[in-house]
Order: C-alpha cells, then structure tokens, then sequence
C-alpha cells in the first residue's frame, strides 16, 4: 500500500485527515511518528507560499508523496485579519486568540461579522511536482463561543445554514462542508492517479476545447457558482503570456479577455454601487469603484476564488512566484469576468460581483470613516493636486477656560477650508473636514478661494 505524507502533528488536523481521506488505497502517515523532528517556519504571507515551502521539505526529508496545508479565518470586518496569521495572531492558546479576536470585533454589528476559512492544499511528489487545491467555507463570527468540538477558532465560526458554530457540529457533518474538507475534495482526484504505482500519468496533449478540466479548474466553476459550456473560455482566461511564451501551440494567452472583462467589471461594479448606495454622490460612487476594481481589491477576489491554483504559467514564472503575485491574480480575474460575460452574458457576472464585492466594499467605507479628516484630506491633496496641507489659527475667542479657536488649512496658495473647535487640534480638523467635504461636493472638483492679499 502506498503511504501518503501528512505534513502536520497538530491532533486536530490529524483527526480530520484521517476521516477525509479514508477512502483511498494509501496508508496516511505523520512526520511525529516517522521520527521527523523537523519545524518548516511559515514565513510567506500567502497560504499557498507557506504550504508550498512545508510540502516540498517534507517531501523531500522522507521521500514520500506529501500533502500540506496551510489555513486561516478571514475576518471582513478585520480587512481580512487573522488570515496566515490566525495560528500566531496572539501568543497562548487557541481560547487566548479567540478572545483577542472577539475584543477586535467588539461593537461590531452582526451583518458585518462576515468571515470564512481558507485552506490551501499543497500535493508534492519525491521529484518536487507540485498540485494545488482550495476550500472555503463563508460564515459569521459569534458574538461568544458555543461548542467543544473542532480546534481553533471552530467555537466562534457561526453557519447560519445550520444556525450553529462550527464547533457544534458532529465531526461527520463538518468533515462535509468545512474548507479543508472543500479542499481535500478538489485534492482527492489528484491523489487517485499518483497513489498508483504502476500507472503511466504521462497525459497526452489534447486540444483545450476536448480536454477534460483539471481538478483546479473544476474546483473554480464550484466556487463560481457557474459551469461553462465553452471550457475553452476559462482555460484561456487562466493562460498567462508566459505559458504561451513556451507552449505556442496551446493557443492564445488571457490578454484579450483581460481588455474586455475590465471594461465588463467597471460597468457591474457601477452598477452595484448605483442600487446599493443610492445616497451617493457621484465622487463618491467613482472613489469606491476605483477602489473596487484596483488592482488590489482585484487579485484579494482571485485569492477567494482559488485563481492562484488554476492559473496556466510558464515554467520561469512559476518559479518566480506567479501564482501568488497580484498583478498576475488581477489580471486573470479581469480575464475570468471577460469569459464569464461571453459564455453566459452579463447575469453571472453580475452574480459574481453580488458575492464578492458587498464585503469588501463596506470594509473599504469603513476604512474610509474610520480615518481623521486631516489625515484623509492629506492623503487626497498630495496625491490629486501634489500639495501638503497647511494649517493657521486666524481667530480665538471666548474666556479662558472656554476658548473656542477659529483655523484654516491651505492647500499651496489657497484657503480650503475653515472651522472653529474647542482646542487648536480640533479646530483644524473641522476645518479640514470642510475642505474635504468642499473638494468632493461637486465631481470630486474642489471649492477654494484665494487666500486673502494674494
């Protein structure tokens, strides 16, 4: 019988491996028991680049088919916080991060305690070929802990679709829907061909259109919610110039449908936030759709749909990093609506962004609010007019223990704003507020006049 490598000795992702992958023909072993004694530092900040780096050592190490994983909780309302961290977010046990965590969502109200969990599969052989998987599972975070089973953050991950945490499910039911499980799932048809010994896995090379899709990519329609009737659409939107570049005769790389899905995506986008937000200026609705389709807003959406693991590279980009480098996520996920939008029209496009882009959007306003009027209006001077602010006290009056102060901020050579506040602090940032309400009242134009004398 074949022995299949499980890279971790934590007891609770061994319970679980062992009930994930009972069905195969493959006798799972752990480094503790093998006598390996060796800690693979999980310094990358992807989980993908950290199960990478543990796969291949202990593949090598014991010259045995490996699987490794690494996993985390996203927290929408933490900006995705504690992500590759979540094992280290705070020293101590896993009560003590649950505390921290529930102390940083304090006040928070539940419709913005999304979160879900991410694991990342990493299938090396002995020779170093690697395969990737991804699961997610979406949720909420408790208000409390509930439940003693699972490990982890499991007593706060609320399923409303079971309206427990994941804790108080029965272990049968979890290692059903939980992200490991999702992506053990995707794993299993991988790990079917290698585990036979005898077998010839030397694959033919068959034209994109016939060619049945590799496990990734079934992975990514389940995660889209869609399956394509052209298959050679999504195989093109996830080739990269650089596999191209080496295999010319696989076609044409993902370079049209980025063109047309970033035009397709700028449109649904406005379109979102013109029904979500019907109180929005337009400056305001054009500053949260940049933010949106920004590159890095963009390649955070690939991540969560597992694109990183589907994409086509070529050998040197693979390398270098390619499935985890943002401009390559972006790019493929710009490609990926473009084929999304010729294969079924605008309506799973539109589907798409309804899933994806609600928490983000909200973390990306709160980010905005949270932020003190002077710092936000520094921001945006230097960035759109290249000028710092500068702030003056022009007046103060009132008694002495009831002073109220008057200030104006200069942006280069002219007054954009005034206000008045009980301390000189306070009164720029009124006046600071001021300007930036001015600047965006109208177009995102701003409203100045000549400071006087000049």
């Amino acid at each position: 019988m074949t022995d299949l490598l499980v890279a971790t000795n934590n007891p609770g992702k061994m319970r679980e491996y062992r009930a994930l992958l009972s069905a195969l023909p493959v006798r799972i072993r752990f480094p503790g028991e093998l006598g390996i004694q060796v800690e693979v530092e999980e310094p990358e900040p992807t989980y993908l680049g950290n199960a990478m780096r543990k796969a291949r050592v202990y593949a090598q190490i014991s010259g045995m088919l490996t699987l490794a994983d690494d996993s985390g909780l996203e927290v929408d309302a933490l900006g995705g916080e504690p992500g590759v961290r979540s094992a280290r977010y705070v020293p101590g046990t896993d009560a003590d991060r649950i505390a921290a965590l529930l102390a940083r969502l304090e006040g928070v109200p539940w419709e913005r305690r999304t979160a879900r969990f991410r694991c990342v599969i990493v299938i090396a052989t002995p020779e170093g070929v690697l395969y990737t998987t991804e699961g997610l599972c979406e949720g909420y975070i408790a208000h409390a802990p509930a439940g003693t089973g699972g490990f982890g953050y499991d007593p706060v991950f609320y399923l409303p679709e079971f309206g427990r945490t994941m804790a108080e499910l029965p272990a049968e039911v979890k290692n059903r829907i939980s992200h490991r499980a999702r992506a053990v799932e995707a794993a299993l048809p991988i790990l079917q061909r290698l585990i036979r010994p005898f077998e010839d896995l030397t694959v033919p090379e068959i034209p994109a259109e016939t060619a049945p899709l590799p496990s990734p990519l079934d992975h990514l329609q389940r995660q889209l919610n869609y399956t394509f009737r052209d298959r050679g659409l999504l195989l093109r939107a996830l080739t990269h110039p650089s596999y191209i570049h080496e295999h010319p005769e696989a076609g044409l790389d993902n370079q049209r449908l980025e063109f047309l899905g970033d035009a397709v995506l700028s449109l649904t986008v406005a379109e979102w936030i013109y029904h979500r937000y019907p109180e929005f200026r337009e400056g305001e609705m054009t500053r949260l759709r940049a933010a949106l389709v920004s590159e890095d807003a963009l390649a955070r959406f690939a991540t969560r749909l597992g694109v990183g693991s589907a994409l086509r590279l070529g050998r040197g980009e693979e390398e270098r990093g390619g499935r985890e480098r943002a401009a390559n996520l972006c790019d493929a996920f710009e490609a990926l609506v473009g084929a999304l939008y010729l294969d079924g029209g605008l309506e799973p496009v539109q589907a798409l962004v309804r899933t994806l882009v609600p928490p983000v959007a909200e973390t990306i306003l709160a980010a905005e609010a949270d932020r003190d009027p002077k710092s936000r209006l520094q921001e945006w001077a230097q960035a759109e007019l290249g000028v710092t602010p500068r702030y003056r006290i022009v007046a103060e009056y009132g008694p002495d223990h009831a002073k109220t102060f008057v200030a104006e901020v200069l942006l280069g050579d002219r007054v954009a704003g005034r206000g008045e506040g009980p301390s000189k602090q306070a009164a720029e940032q009124a006046a600071a507020r001021n300007a930036w309400e001015a600047a965006h009242a109208d177009r995102g134009s701003p409203h100045l006049r000549p400071e006087p004398g000049l």
